[in-house]
Parts: C-alpha cells; structure tokens; sequence
C-alpha cells in the first residue's frame, strides 16, 4: 500500500481478522472523538494500545506489509514545551 488509499479501503483490503479490524476501528474512533473535542475521554494509555496494535497487525499482515507506529499524544507535551523556549 502507498498510503493513497483511504482508510476505508484499507479496511476492505488487508487481510485482517475481524476482531483486529474491530479493535483497530474502536481505537481509531477514540481519537477522531478526542480530536474532535471529547476530552474527557481517557487517552492515557492510547498510544501503548497503538503500539501493540500496530504490532499485532504486523503480525496478521506478515513480512510483506511493513507497519510502523508513530506515537501521538507522547509527542505533544515535548512539542508544546520545546515551542515555548523560543
């Protein structure tokens, strides 16, 4: 995959397990409600179940797919004070 599909193709693409695709599906609403101005959502651990996501789908996809994770909500509070020491 290139990244040129939209992640519902993706969904309809990849052979994953259902139960993965339903977990990957909850996750990722979790953050489009957070994004979207939910925050009373917990999100504290959000980006380690990312993690361990992103590894079980690398398990299910196997060596011809590569998945990476890119941690969120761990990069912000750096990003926030890094911006205010100017």
């Amino acid at each position: 995959m290139t990244g040129e599909h939209d992640a519902e193709d993706l969904e309809h693409v990849l052979p994953l397990s259902e139960l993965l695709r339903a977990q990957l599906l909850a996750w990722a609403e979790q953050y489009y409600r957070y994004d979207g101005g939910e925050r009373d959502i917990d999100m504290s651990d959000f980006d380690e179940r990312g993690m361990l996501l992103s590894r079980e789908l690398q398990r299910e996809l196997g060596p011809r797919y590569s998945v990476q994770y890119g941690f969120y909500l761990l990069r912000k509070p750096r990003a926030t004070a890094a911006h205010g020491r100017r």
